[in-house]
């Protein structure tokens, strides 16, 4: 644990980035993903040492699901004897959003610069994470700490002030509004934070929806930030089970699909790991369904969405039922990931 906080405090130094020299995997990875007319711009390689950054903080602390081993998350919020498990905000997804970013800012016009700010600010939009929402920790909030992690982290690169702020902006705005429900950047004047804040949510409308939802009910599950019970981290820690991937987690709330663990004030929960698991994949369909996009975002998938909705919602329902196990849930969504690979 010593040794983890010591790493972490180091990748986190908003005054010490990692030197280029320690970005050799993540920038050649960068630049595999970005096609040779932004490669051959004179600002990309600035541009790709900061999202390199980004990248390497992510895979190194959450994980790099490539490796089959994820991270824990830790912060204010997240104490490190909880071990959080970063099941979904880990850096599984930062290389496909590079992607995206490109093919959504292309179609709308924008500047290569647009591409290049959007995918360094992204590479950042979860590098410090375990601090709650701004409700919990208002001046010390997820969001608002990787916001000044890049915007810092820019200007070391050497950005002038205006394009750090840029960056700083759309980290921010990927937080949500407790008033609105709604991500804070969503109507953001400036399109490269908009096109960070829907990528953000850009699974929604992949394929793969509700295998990652399921990856996140396992994390909220573990995780104060969700829910103070944390009901399936709690049984974790009540029958001395150790759990580092998402399958290991599976099979833990199979075997212990009916525990109601002690809570804080020495009662039993109200609810059992099966069902805090299957209600909240209930709970995300609905977000699915509803959730809504900046009005500039390309790249949305209605009818896609709506089919994730669909399938999430059906399975968290077998589940409370208990006609199928969590194992079983995950290897449906699977399946479902690959029969709509084609949706349009």
């Amino acid at each position: 644990m010593d040794t983890s906080a010591e790493i972490r405090d180091r990748l986190l130094d908003p005054n010490r980035p990692l030197p280029e020299a320690a970005l050799t995997p993540q920038i050649t990875a960068l630049r595999a993903a970005l096609p040779a007319s932004v490669l051959d711009h004179l600002g990309t390689h600035q541009a790709i040492v900061l999202a390199a950054r980004g990248l390497h903080i992510v895979t190194t602390l959450y994980g790099d699901p490539a490796t089959g081993r994820l991270g824990h998350i830790v912060g204010d919020l997240e104490r490190p004897e909880f071990a959080v498990l970063a099941a979904y905000h880990n850096g599984g997804g930062l290389l496909d959003a590079v992607t995206a970013l490109h093919q959504h800012l292309t179609r709308c016009g924008a500047s290569i610069d647009d591409v290049l700010d959007a995918i360094a600010a992204d590479a950042y939009s979860d590098a410090v994470y375990g601090n709650g929402r701004r409700r919990d920790n208002p001046t010390g909030y997820d969001e608002l700490r990787s916001a000044e992690l890049v915007h810092a982290h820019a200007l070391a690169t050497g950005y002038p002030d205006a394009r750090a702020e840029r960056l700083r902006n759309a980290v921010l705005g990927t937080a949500f509004d407790e008033q609105t429900k709604a991500q804070a950047g969503r109507d953001h004047p400036d399109i490269v934070v908009q096109a960070v804040v829907a990528v953000d949510l850009h699974v929604l409308a992949c394929p793969n929806a509700v295998t990652t939802a399921m990856d996140l009910a396992i994390e909220d599950g573990m995780s104060a930030r969700w829910s103070p019970d944390r009901i399936i981290g709690r049984a974790i820690a009540e029958t001395g089970a150790r759990i580092r991937c998402v399958p290991e987690a599976l099979a833990f709330i199979d075997a212990h699909a009916d525990l109601r663990p002690r809570l804080d004030d020495g009662t039993r929960a109200d609810t059992t790991v099966i069902e805090m698991f299957a209600d909240r994949l209930i709970g995300n369909a609905n977000f699915i369904a509803a959730h809504r996009y900046p009005d500039t975002w390309t790249l949305d998938n209605p009818k896609l969405r709506a089919a994730n909705a669909a399938t999430e919602r059906d399975l968290g329902q077998q589940l409370r039922r208990r006609h199928i196990t969590a194992v079983q849930a995950y290897r449906a969504a699977t399946e479902h990931a690959t029969t709509t690979s084609t949706m349009r």
